[in-house]
Formats: structure tokens, C-alpha cells, sequence
């Protein structure tokens, strides 16, 4: 419930330290805004035995809800958190590039990379339903029904554009879904082996960031959008094409990856809030930098001992 709004409020420096805790805010992101859902699509992660792939498109899914019925930054002329993205390869009435960056960052960073860290920490647990059918049917549903007031809550909206922006909302819920359940046999996690704890998985979850989201946003001010189009293709082909080569990973080697992509998130923004003279985020920025390097040697000792 908590981590998915640490990972990307947080560490992302989007919301600074005071606002992030403060009562009302705190209770909002660990339950509509990021914890209910997360959850939920967790267990329909379990009972569907999805690997990786699988659960990447359910992160797109809650990328939609965030971005797409909560905030809305992925049309336009809503407010858009980068303003490079702001009117940058519209279609539709959607900001394509920022769509594109944005649910791959949800994919990762709120859905995949929490979860990891729980199945880490509390392995035995990993592989059961912690919620009942019912009781994940009701969650999702509320929650899916809150973003959609939400997202019509703004009486001076047009009506009609919303209506069709609802309906792509849907559209590519339906494609996501229907994605998850045919890779669901595509980098199954293995829960029994215990290994990877390298640097190299660390890497690789720092390249993660770099690629997925570091360069987009680096491009989005620099190359046309058929330019940003064809490297988005280019790079989430590769990955693709590597993924559906690899049979299983273990549940070390996703710790390893989540850490990388963590710690390369939380030392550039430490960097970026120094440069812009913002103290309380440096702080935060570095107090997280250190947890993820403490982490990253914990999990290294963990494996060379053989605790669990």
C-alpha cells in the first residue's frame, strides 16, 4: 500500500517529504491513489500465475487510471508534468510520447518494483492471495469507479472530448488485459533458487530508468515526434525481443533490477533539487540514495550467506 506512492511520489521528488506525509495525503496514496489498486492488480497477478510481461501490462493498466482518469496528463490540454511533453506528438487529443513514457514509468515504478520488494522481504507469502475474490472485485471496482468521477469532475470540460477520451481509456484496458493473459507464461519469476545478486542487475535496472525514461524525456525537447516514435519502438522492441528469450528469473535478480532503477531515480533527483536550491529534497533524495545502496549490499550478503 505504502511503497508504490514512495517509489514514484517520493523518490521522483514529485511530492516533497512534508506533503507526501501529511496526514490526508498519506492516507489518499496508500489507498486510491496508488495502494488499492496496486494491490489488487498484485492479486490477480497470483491468481493468474503471471510472469514479468504479464505484470508489465497490468502496470500500463494502472498507468491509465493514474495518468489517464486521475490526473488526466496524457490529454491534452490538460496540465502536463513535463512541459516539453506539453504539445508534443498530439493525436487524438493525447500527448503520444508522454503516454508512451509515462505508463512504462507506472509499469515499473508503481507496480512491479513494490511488489518485487514485498515478495523479497516476505517470500513464504509470495505466491498466495492475500485477498479474497470477492473482497478484489469490490476494491477494483471502487477504485476503477472513483477515477471515473474524477475524471469527469471538471464541469468546464467538453463533454464529447472526454466521453472519447473515456473510451480509449477503455479501449486500451481491454488490450492490456488481454496482453497480460497471453504473455502470462513469459519470464515466470522463480521463487525457489536464490541467485543473481550482482552488479549486473543493478545495472540493468539503472539502465531501465535511463532508457525508458531519462532519454524519452531528454529527446521530447530535442527530435520530432516520428524521430521519438521510432526510438520508442526501437528500444521497446529489444527489450521485447530479449524478454521473450528468457524462460524464468529469480526473485534475487528482480531485487537487484527494482534497487538499480531505485537508485539511479533517487540520486538524480537528489542531484536536480541541489541544483535548484530545494534542501528538503536533497535530504530526502539522499537518505534514499543510502537505504537503496544499503540494500543493494544486504541483498548481496543475504545470498552469499543463504539466509532467507
Amino acid at each position: 500500500l505504502i511503497l508504490s506512492g514512495v517509489f514514484t511520489e517520493l523518490t521522483s521528488g514529485n511530492t516533497p517529504v512534508n506533503i507526501f506525509f501529511s496526514p490526508l495525503n498519506f492516507l489518499f496514496t496508500a489507498t486510491l491513489g496508488y495502494g488499492f489498486l496496486v494491490l489488487v492488480f498484485r492479486e490477480i497477478a497470483v491468481r493468474n500465475k503471471l510472469g514479468i510481461l504479464g505484470m508489465l501490462c497490468l502496470g500500463l493498466i494502472y498507468g491509465l487510471y493514474n495518468e489517464g482518469l486521475f490526473a488526466k496528463t496524457i490529454f491534452f490540454p490538460f496540465n502536463s508534468p513535463i512541459s516539453s511533453f506539453a504539445n508534443y506528438g498530439l493525436l487524438l487529443n493525447i500527448r503520444i510520447p508522454w503516454t508512451l513514457t509515462i505508463l512504462t514509468w507506472h509499469a515499473l515504478y508503481a507496480l512491479i518494483f513494490p511488489v518485487v520488494w514485498v515478495y523479497f522481504l516476505y517470500p513464504k507469502t509470495a505466491q498466495e492471495p492475500w485477498l479474497s475474490k470477492t473482497t478484489t472485485f469490490i476494491m477494483g471496482f471502487f477504485v476503477m469507479l472513483f477515477g471515473i468521477v474524477m475524471f469527469f469532475a471538471n464541469k468546464q470540460m467538453d463533454r464529447v472530448i472526454t466521453t472519447i477520451d473515456m473510451m480509449i481509456v477503455f479501449l486500451l484496458v481491454f488490450i492490456f488485459w488481454w496482453l497480460a493473459k497471453k504473455v502470462k507464461n513469459i519470464v515466470k519469476i522463480n521463487y525457489e533458487i536464490n541467485n543473481g545478486a550482482t552488479l549486473r542487475y543493478f545495472l540493468l535496472g539503472a539502465l531501465l530508468f535511463v532508457v525508458f525514461f531519462f532519454v524519452p524525456v531528454a529527446l521530447s525537447q530535442v527530435v520530432s515526434f516520428k524521430v521519438f516514435i521510432a526510438y520508442f519502438l526501437v528500444a521497446g522492441g529489444m527489450a521485447m525481443i530479449k524478454a521473450w528469450h528468457v524462460t524464468e528469473v529469480s526473485l534475487t535478480q528482480l531485487m537487484m533490477v527494482a534497487l538499480g532503477g531505485e537508485f539511479i531515480l533517487s540520486l538524480l533527483m537528489t542531484l536536480i533539487a541541489k541544483s535548484n536550491g530545494q534542501p528538503a529534497q536533497v535530504i530526502t533524495g539522499a537518505i534514499l540514495v543510502i537505504i537503496f545502496a544499503r540494500y543493494f549490499f544486504k541483498v548481496r550478503k543475504r545470498v552469499n550467506t543463504g539466509v532467507n
